[in-house]
C-alpha cells in the first residue's frame, strides 16, 4: 500500500509540475508583453508595437495620425466584483484596444488615455504610451518556477525509488 502512494506521489508530482511549468509559460508568452503606441506627426504614423520577455518587438497595429480621434478607459467587473481597466484606441476607422486584456489600476489607464486625448486634440506632437506587462509576466514566472521545483522533485524522488529498488535487489 504504501508503495503504491508512492508511486502516485511521483505521478502526481510529475503531472502536477508540467501543467504548472506550461502554464506559467504560457501566460508568459502571450500575456507577459510591454505595450507601446507611439506615435508622431511628423511621421503621421501612430503603431502599437508588442515587446516580449526576450525583447522581440513586432508591430500589432498602424494607423495614420490624422485617424486619431482619442482615447476612453473600459471598465469591466471581474467574478469576484473587482475592477479592471482597458485602455481603448478611438480612430475614425474604429476601436482598437490598447491590450488584449483588462488589468487593474485605474490610474495608469487613465493617465494613457490622457496621454492619447492631448495628442489626438493636437496639444503635443509626440505620443508615447506604455502598458506594462510585469506584473502578468511575474505571475506567469512565478508559476512556471513552482512547476520546475516541482518536476526537480519528481526526479529527486524517482531516484530515490530506483536507489531503492536496486538497493533491495542487491540484498537479496
Amino acid at each position: 500500500m504504501a508503495r503504491q502512494r508512492k508511486k502516485a506521489g511521483i505521478l502526481s508530482m510529475l503531472f502536477l509540475g508540467i501543467i504548472f511549468t506550461a502554464s506559467g509559460a504560457a501566460v508568459v508568452h502571450f500575456f507577459g508583453h510591454d505595450i507601446y503606441l507611439e506615435g508622431s506627426r511628423d511621421t503621421g504614423v501612430c503603431e502599437i508595437t508588442r515587446v516580449g520577455l526576450l525583447g522581440k518587438s513586432e508591430v500589432v497595429e498602424s494607423f495614420p495620425v490624422d485617424r486619431l480621434q482619442g482615447a476612453t478607459v473600459l471598465r469591466s467587473k471581474t467574478s469576484d466584483g473587482d475592477s479592471t481597466y482597458k485602455v481603448i484606441i478611438e480612430t475614425q476607422d474604429g476601436s482598437i484596444p490598447l491590450t488584449g486584456y483588462a488589468s487593474s489600476g485605474r490610474s495608469k489607464h487613465d493617465a494613457n488615455a490622457d496621454k492619447i486625448n492631448a495628442f489626438a486634440k493636437g496639444q503635443s506632437d509626440v505620443l508615447s504610451v506604455k502598458q506594462s506587462g510585469t506584473g502578468i509576466r511575474i505571475v506567469g514566472l512565478l508559476f512556471a518556477g513552482i512547476g520546475l521545483l516541482m518536476l526537480l522533485g519528481f526526479v529527486w524522488m524517482l531516484i530515490k525509488l530506483v536507489l531503492a529498488l536496486v538497493l533491495l535487489a542487491v540484498s537479496r
